[in-house]
């Protein structure tokens, strides 16, 4: 036990900081990175990036249809065909706004990493603060955006709520195929004995086919149970294998490195090898949503939900331009901005971006809830009275 000079009793805290040791040592042994860093995976799928200078953007999709010509006698006129139509969907980028005001003292106490006591010039705090919050800002963007290519992959759509959408929310309604969202129940959900994953992903690709005209090439599992009824479909499991014999046999590799069929959680996707002309990918991501008072962890994609995709569905995010003449209404990924207030002295931070990821072939993704019931598959963050106001903005052109 330890007192003071004037008979007080010194409080020993464990992990705390160098103040409640006054007469001892105290030496920094290491520093913790943030792990919960966004995913970038989804991106994958929206690869192609657009930075147009309008406020809305539109996307010309030529409507195909497998017409066969008419049959005619060469004896009587010949029967008019309708030309192929093509349909303009036109849309408004979100916006997102984060603005910061950071500690004004923080600059003159010891920084993340810093050794205890410091050994930093105030000025060099001020700059690795600031370094510190813009990164925190682009990180916050990022996770955003990969939450709303989450949602165009499972539902067709965004929908964007948030200060100043309180009463006209922005809904980005892709026009998916009403067919190509889909909620098992019953006993047809994958972890129920009877039912057939590779049965369900054959149909599923032939629904994508028949709407589209592609064909998803891979299907990303949301978290793991539904990727374990999958992977044990005996279809499935000596398909993979006997796959990756062969491909391990004509390249060379190694066959741990072409299939995963044991546990495996990472951040993101990762790889568990092929199946027929499928890559499978487990992804794990999550998002914090705030929810009345409370905040809430969900998954990106939720546990027990799967995507099909592919390169065919012509994803592509857009980076609006950046309604602020101090940017020159420039379209940017992001556009960090720093003002002063002088008294009191305040320093301001804010983080402006418009991203929208779209799908330029909504037909080609599909989405299934195989695990959980339901009649769809809809974002659980989005109530069914916002649902039922949000409206297309697409017209048709011929």
């Amino acid at each position: 036990m330890a007192f003071t000079p004037n008979g007080q009793q010194i409080q020993r805290s464990q992990g705390n900081n160098a103040n409640s040791l006054p007469y001892g040592t105290i030496e920094l042994i290491d520093t913790i990175e943030n792990f919960k860093t966004p995913s970038t995976f989804l991106g994958s799928y929206f690869d192609r990036e657009v930075l147009p200078v309008t406020e809305e953007v539109a996307v010309d999709i030529d409507v195909g249809k497998r017409r066969m010509a008419p049959f005619c006698s060469p004896l009587v006129e010949g029967i008019f065909v309708e030309s192929r139509k093509f349909q303009t969907a036109i849309f408004k980028p979100s916006y997102i706004k984060d603005k910061r005001v950071p500690d004004l003292l923080k600059p003159v106490r010891r920084q993340i990493g810093e050794r205890i006591a410091g050994d930093l010039d105030n000025g060099s705090r001020l700059e690795e603060n600031l370094n510190y919050e813009l990164n925190d800002q682009i990180d916050l963007v990022n996770r955003r955006i990969e939450w709303m290519q989450a949602q165009a992959l499972l539902t067709g759509g965004i929908s964007v709520n948030g200060q100043g959408y309180d009463c006209d929310a922005l809904n980005i309604d892709f026009n998916r195929d009403v067919s190509l969202s889909v909620g098992l129940t019953g006993t047809a959900t994958w972890d129920n004995k009877g039912s057939s994953p590779s049965a369900c992903i054959t149909q599923w690709a032939k629904q994508v086919f028949k709407k589209s005209g592609t064909w998803p090439t891979e299907i990303v599992f949301g978290g793991t149970k539904a990727f374990d009824c999958f992977k044990n479909d005996p279809a499935v499991t000596l398909q993979v294998t006997q796959q990756a014999i062969v491909s391990a046999g004509v390249t060379g590799a190694k066959l741990e490195d072409l299939i995963e069929l044991g546990g495996i959680v990472k951040k993101g996707g990762v790889y568990m090898g092929r199946w027929g002309q499928f890559k499978l990918w487990i992804y794990l991501d999550y998002a914090v949503h705030k929810i009345g008072n409370s905040e809430v962890e969900l998954p990106l994609i939720p546990e027990g939900s799967i995507v099909l995709t592919s390169k065919y569905m012509r994803g592509t995010t857009v980076y609006g331009l950046i309604k602020d003449p101090q940017f020159n209404y420039q379209a940017l990924k992001f556009a960090p901005k720093i003002w002063m207030e002088n008294d009191p002295a305040q320093i301001n931070l804010m983080m402006q971006s418009a991203p929208l990821p779209y799908l330029g072939l909504p037909n080609g993704s599909m989405s299934a809830s195989v695990i959980d019931p339901g009649n769809s598959v809809t974002n659980p963050n989005i109530s069914a009275i916002e649902r039922s106001r949000l409206t297309s903005d697409t017209i048709v052109r011929k």
